[in-house]
């Protein structure tokens, strides 16, 4: 029996070519590891953050007790001046410690989102770091700006209250101590959230996470 001839119209099996499916992945090769290490750094703080806040809850509501608390450990040794100055001035400074609260909670938030999608290796955890990290140095800023306007000033009649009338001219002393571990205070908590906006905005982590 005599095979049938092909027919022109006919692609030969062998001449058919499967489309491509597109090039392979290009593989990004391993994370760097500021992610991770910022990933698991952002949770701590925020664990951190959330003690701090509670801390500072029971101080503004309780101070007074804890100051009579502390009169009594020291067997009543400390003058009732000394315990009227020092809490005159967190009455004075308490719409500063609720405001700085506030900011705090918000870098909190900010700080678990972060957190958590870095250690998933989400790009938008490299988003929420540099927002953490620009939030925090402008209140940063701007707490140091209130401290010089009102913090600073407060304890400054505080410390003349408690050591002017024991010590003249101590309470300068005192007040310059102050003014400069408030300032390196304030200046030593930027150093985390300026590191965050430097490395997180790298060229080999943004590459990295891109589109992921």
């Amino acid at each position: 029996m005599e095979s049938m001839p092909e027919s022109p119209y006919e692609t030969p099996q062998s001449q058919i070519v499967t489309p491509s499916a597109g090039p392979p992945p290009i593989d990004a090769g391993p994370p760097p590891s500021a992610i991770k290490v910022f990933g698991i750094l952002h949770l701590i703080l925020a664990g951190i953050g959330i003690l701090s806040g509670v801390w500072t809850v029971l101080t503004i509501l309780f101070f007074k007790d804890f100051l009579g608390w502390m009169n009594r450990v020291s067997g009543g040794r400390q003058p009732e001046y000394v315990r009227q100055a020092q809490l005159d001035y967190m009455t004075e400074m308490a719409w500063l410690t609720w405001l700085q609260l506030a900011v705090s909670v918000v870098l909190t938030v900010f700080l678990v989102i972060a957190g958590v999608r870095l250690l998933k290796r989400r790009d938008s955890g490299r988003v929420w770091s540099i927002r953490y990290g620009w939030t925090s140095v402008i209140s940063k800023v701007a707490t140091l700006l209130l401290m010089l306007l009102y913090g600073l000033p407060a304890a400054s009649r505080m410390n003349e209250a408690v050591i002017g009338n024991r010590a003249p001219g101590a309470e300068q002393f005192t007040g310059i101590l102050t003014t400069v571990s408030t300032l390196v205070g304030i200046a030593s908590t930027m150093i985390y959230p300026i590191l965050v906006i430097a490395i997180l905005n790298g060229r080999r982590v943004r590459e990295y996470l891109e589109g992921r």
